[in-house]
Formats: C-alpha cells, structure tokens, sequence
C-alpha cells in the first residue's frame, strides 16, 4: 500500500519490521540492566532465566520481521533461506560455546542450587543472543 506524506509516495511499514525494530530497541536497552535488585543467587538466578526468555521471544520477533522483510525485498525466498541456512549454524554454535563456559563453571556458586543448569549458562545465552541480533541489524538493517 502506498501512503502519501507531505507530496511523497511511499510504502506502508509493515508490522512486523514495527515489531522487529521494537524487540531490537527492548533488548539493545537491557544490556547492563538485567536483574539490578536481585541480591541473592536464587533470586538472580530465576530473574536471569526469566530474561533469557525474554530475549529469545525478541529474538524470534525481531528475526521473523528480518526474514520476512527479506523475502518482500526479492523475487525469491533465496535471501531469507540463506539467512535461514545462517541461523541454524549460529544456533549449534551458540549452544556449543554456551556448553564450554557452563563447563568451565561446572563446580561453584555460579550454578543454580539443585539444577544442573548454570547461570553462567544462563547469561552466555542471554549476550550471545543479543550480541547475534546486533550482527544481524549491522548486516541486514536497512532491509528493516
């Protein structure tokens, strides 16, 4: 749809690059922010994990309105499966690095009581994410 603004046409963003856009901006403004008030380790940790499912609901978002806008943008699907094709090998090496920092914690404090689920783990998964959605606005953004 085209829209006329001030003389000028132009095409109506789509809601899902609004979405996108908005999931980046949340999770870019949480970086350094993630459980200030939380003094103790279990209540850290619960607030961590409730974060990292936070992050990964933005990431979904914002990397549904990426591919779709990808798919707009040409006359195949060829762009967004190669993104596709991309994000599964990021996915195992996320998993992988995520595996070898809970590794190096595998004794200590750091886990969380009674778990086998370390909160190193917890916010190696948190920055690789964010970290994985500020590559993808450096390398696609103006496609958003």
């Amino acid at each position: 749809m085209l829209l006329c603004a001030g003389g000028v046409l132009r095409a109506q963003e789509a809601p899902s690059r609004r979405a996108a856009k908005f999931a980046y901006q949340m999770e870019m403004g949480d970086i350094g922010h993630d459980c200030p008030t939380q003094v103790d380790l279990l209540d850290r940790n619960e607030c961590l994990n409730d974060v990292r499912v936070q992050t990964y609901k933005d990431f979904v978002t914002f990397f549904d309105g990426l591919r779709e806008a990808l798919i707009d943008e040409s006359p195949n699907d060829a762009n967004a499966l190669a993104l596709d094709a991309a994000q599964r090998a990021w996915e195992i090496a996320r998993t992988t690095t995520c595996d070898a920092v809970s590794n190096m914690y595998d004794v200590g404090t750091v886990k969380h009581p009674g778990s086998s689920q370390p909160s190193a783990r917890t916010r190696c998964l948190i920055q690789l994410t964010r970290s994985r959605m500020r590559d993808l606005m450096q390398l696609y953004g103006s496609s958003l």
